[in-house]
């Protein structure tokens, strides 16, 4: 009867861990799109203000030229 009810128990305690783990599965993949999100922004920013700066560049050494 022992060797039952520890199976039975068994199969009680892993479905609770599993259900546990789905919840945890979501929560990693939206912090994983999260972050990826993130890096996508800090990319588009780092290209914007790259753009600019040479934009800047460029008009300042035209009006050195220009002078």
């Amino acid at each position: 009867i022992r060797t039952v009810y520890s199976f039975v128990g068994e199969k009680r305690t892993l479905d609770n861990y599993s259900a546990a783990l789905d919840d945890l599965v979501k929560l990693g993949v939206k912090q994983g799109l999260a972050k990826a999100w993130c890096g996508v922004l800090n990319f588009w920013s780092g290209m914007l203000n790259m753009k600019a700066l040479s934009i800047l560049q460029e008009l300042y050494w035209r009006e050195m030229i220009i002078e």
